[in-house]
């Protein structure tokens, strides 16, 4: 028995010094293999190198110029110009939470009284997205933000009183944050959270998908309207949108039969949806250059638009309107 042990013990570790030999036999065939991949990828990567040609050096000096001329006009098309973004570079920045609250204020009536002046009916305690600050101004480091909110907001409520609808239903706007440079992502800057209970209405939250706003490149500040008024209230409001020099994009319009309008109920089916199409032509934007598809009287509009902003390291510099 002892010598049969001693057989299979031998048998055991010549057959592992038989597999060693010819692992160590693969081992420099493999590393020859790496070798020839490695000195494959190098001649790739040498023939894809351009030479050092002066037809090569213009070739680049002309992309150089090329996307230069891209950024400045990226620049300026992201840049406020015009009336609003003067009158805007010209007002100091509330230094103090007191001075944002009587800020507020102000804007407050001195929108009801454009409100009142243009027929249009409001909420006894309209504030136009800003109940938030009923009672009391924000706080000091959102100050600059929610004073950049309300210059845009006094804006865009004016061109939409401009056109005359019939009710304004609610002003929406995303709940303030800081943009910390340090951060990677905007979203991850964002140190306000939204408030709850009664102040809920002030704010709401866009689609990503549907938002501009790009990491480290271009913040966005977006509000929501929503109004009651004529397909030509909305196509009024639109064009003096477009017709400002200010970086702002709509993202969405939607309309819907307003509640009480005595209009027979839409049939919504597979090809009939509930939105109402407009056919506007791009060489005339009149307010008589759009035909209705869909006449229903008078419409419930929500509106999402946008403010662009191009952040501080990006390549480009925005200027006339408070930075945050």
């Amino acid at each position: 028995p002892w010598f049969a042990t001693a057989l299979v013990l031998l048998g055991l570790v010549l057959t592992g010094e038989i597999r060693m030999i010819l692992d160590g036999h693969k081992t420099p065939g493999r590393m020859q293999a790496g070798r020839e991949l490695k000195r494959r990828e190098w001649e790739q990567c040498e023939a894809a190198r351009p030479a050092l040609t002066d037809e090569n050096a213009v070739a680049i000096e002309a992309d150089l110029a090329r996307l230069k001329h891209v950024l400045a006009e990226i620049e300026e098309a992201l840049s406020p110009r015009g009336e609003a973004a003067a009158r805007w570079s010209a007002l100091p920045v509330p230094a103090t939470r007191a001075e944002a609250f009587f800020d507020l204020e102000a804007f407050i009536e001195e929108i009801r009284g454009r409100a009142a002046s243009s027929g249009v009916v409001l909420k006894t305690d309209e504030r136009f997205g800003f109940s938030s600050y009923v009672a009391e101004g924000p706080a000091d480091e959102l100050v600059p933000v929610v004073f950049r909110q309300r210059l845009i907001a006094q804006l865009v409520v004016e061109m939409l009183f401009d056109a005359h609808p019939h009710r304004l239903i609610s002003v929406e706007r995303e709940a303030p944050s800081v943009f910390q440079p340090g951060s990677l992502s905007i979203g991850a800057s964002r140190v306000s959270p939204i408030p709850a209970g009664r102040l809920q209405p002030d704010f709401f939250v866009i689609d990503p998908l549907r938002s501009m706003r790009s990491s480290g490149v271009i913040e966005a500040t977006a509000f929501r309207l929503a109004f009651i008024g004529s397909t030509g209230t909305l196509r009024v409001f639109l064009n003096r949108l477009a017709d400002t020099n200010l970086p702002m994009v709509v993202r969405c319009v939607e309309a819907e039969l307003a509640a009480g309008s005595g209009n027979p109920p839409v049939e919504v089916g597979a090809s009939g949806p509930k939105t109402v199409l407009l056919r506007i032509d791009p060489a005339d934007r009149s307010e008589t250059s759009a035909s209705p598809v869909v006449v229903p009287g008078p419409l419930r509009f929500t509106v999402t638009l946008e403010f662009i902003t191009l952040l501080p390291g990006s390549g480009l510099v925005t200027a006339g309107v408070p930075s945050v």
